[in-house]
Order: C-alpha cells, then sequence, then structure tokens
C-alpha cells in the first residue's frame, strides 16, 4: 500500500513562495493549504521572536496607543538569528526604532512551524521528491532551507507588553577606545558620515528594554523620546 503524501507539491510551493516573499496573498494560501498537515505542524511550545525597523507612524501606534497591528508573518525560534537579521540595528535612528518581539504562540496563532517541519525526515524524503517540480525552488527552499528557523504566525497585535529588545545607539565614541569592547560580541561599531563620528549600535537587554519602555509610556503621553539621538548605552 503506497504511503499518503504528507506534503503535496502543492504545500511545497507554498512554503517556497513564502521563504521567496513573505506577504499578505502567499500567507493566506500557505495558510489554507497548511491546515490539513498534523497538528505537529502546527504547533509551536517555544519562544518565538521577530524583528520589525518601524517607522514614527507604528511606534506611535506601538508606544502611544499600545498596540500595533499585525498580520500573517515570520517569527524565528533563534533569538541570535534575530538580532542578525536584516543587519541588525537600524543605523537609520533618527526615522526608525528597532525592535524585536516575543512571545510564545497559542495553537491558533501558529500558521505553520517551518523550523519543525524542516527537521523531518519525511518532509526531507517528498522534498526530494517533488524539488525539481517547484517553481522557483532556487530562489526559496534551495536558498534559505531553515536557516531562520522559521514559524509563521497569524498575530492579530503586539502590544509594549510583547517588546522583547529595542535596537539602542550610543553618543560620539572615541575610536581609539574600541580595544577595550574586545569583551562585548553584540555590538557594532560604524561611522557616521552625516555626523562625521563613530556611533555604537547594539540591542538592549530585556531589563533595560522594560525600563526604557515604562520611562516611555509613563513620563510622556505620546513617545517622542523613543527617537532621541543618543538614548541606549548612556547611562
Amino acid at each position: 500500500m503506497t504511503t499518503p503524501t504528507i506534503f503535496s507539491l502543492k504545500v511545497l510551493q507554498a512554503i517556497n513562495d513564502w521563504q521567496i516573499c513573505a506577504n499578505t496573498k502567499r500567507g493566506n494560501k500557505l495558510k489554507s493549504l497548511a491546515a490539513n498537515l498534523p497538528l505537529r505542524y502546527r504547533t509551536c511550545q517555544h519562544e518565538c521572536y521577530r524583528k520589525i525597523n518601524m517607522n514614527k507612524g507604528a511606534t506611535f501606534d506601538l508606544m502611544g496607543k499600545f498596540s500595533l497591528k499585525e498580520k500573517i508573518s515570520s517569527w524565528s525560534t533563534d533569538i541570535d538569528i534575530v538580532k542578525k537579521f536584516k543587519r541588525g540595528v537600524t543605523k537609520d535612528v533618527l526615522h526608525e526604532q528597532s525592535i524585536i518581539f516575543k512571545l510564545i504562540p497559542s495553537c491558533t496563532q501558529v500558521i505553520i512551524n517551518l523550523d519543525e517541519v524542516y527537521r523531518c525526515s519525511r518532509f526531507q524524503s517528498e522534498l526530494s521528491l517533488y524539488k525539481n517540480d517547484i517553481k522557483n525552488f532556487h530562489k526559496g527552499i534551495g536558498k534559505y532551507l531553515n536557516t531562520q528557523a522559521e514559524v509563521v504566525l497569524e498575530v492579530i497585535s503586539v502590544s509594549p507588553d510583547d517588546v522583547y529588545m529595542l535596537g539602542g545607539v550610543s553618543g560620539s565614541f572615541d575610536i581609539r577606545l574600541a580595544q577595550y569592547l574586545s569583551e562585548y560580541t553584540d555590538i557594532e561599531i560604524k561611522y557616521s558620515t552625516k555626523n562625521n563620528d563613530f556611533r555604537i549600535y547594539k540591542w538592549l537587554d530585556e531589563s533595560r528594554t522594560k525600563a526604557v519602555i515604562s520611562r516611555v509610556t509613563k513620563k510622556c503621553n505620546y513617545p517622542y523620546n523613543v527617537f532621541a539621538n543618543f538614548y541606549g548605552l548612556n547611562p
């Protein structure tokens, strides 16, 4: 008797298309096709993380209105991957705020746990069977595989309580002091052409992030100081 296929060509194509370009249309298609997969591929017991570089409007919604609308989107179970995603902390600190959200998703929020899927021998076997029939395979599955430890979630909204890390930037930094920072592996030192100086960019840890958010939401009726030039590393 032939074993029924779990990961059909349609499912594999939807995963591939999502990994090429995650958008609403492809997310809805993936949601529809993944709904028939076994439950183990539609649940996640681990913390999931998502990084966004938010403009001032989105930052105001999050910090001023305490809610930011979300959608079907890519999250990851690996915080180290997320921290480095799309060049880490934004360097355009006057117009963007880098934020990492964290949550443990409910079963109703998980569209597909790609991290679990890629670890499955059955998936690898059926992928080998259909690989040559997947359109643009080299741009999606063939390119990314499980390098992002991805979980696709459908989250209605996120709040300041879901913020795990904020991207921070120091004031002007004397590059001669860089030798004393060798023990810090989680920072970037970049030259600012606009200010003609060096700055340190890093992710604030969770406790410091919570302190900043508390200060913003309690002291101000709008989150203007989220975009202060030099907050983050200074005492």
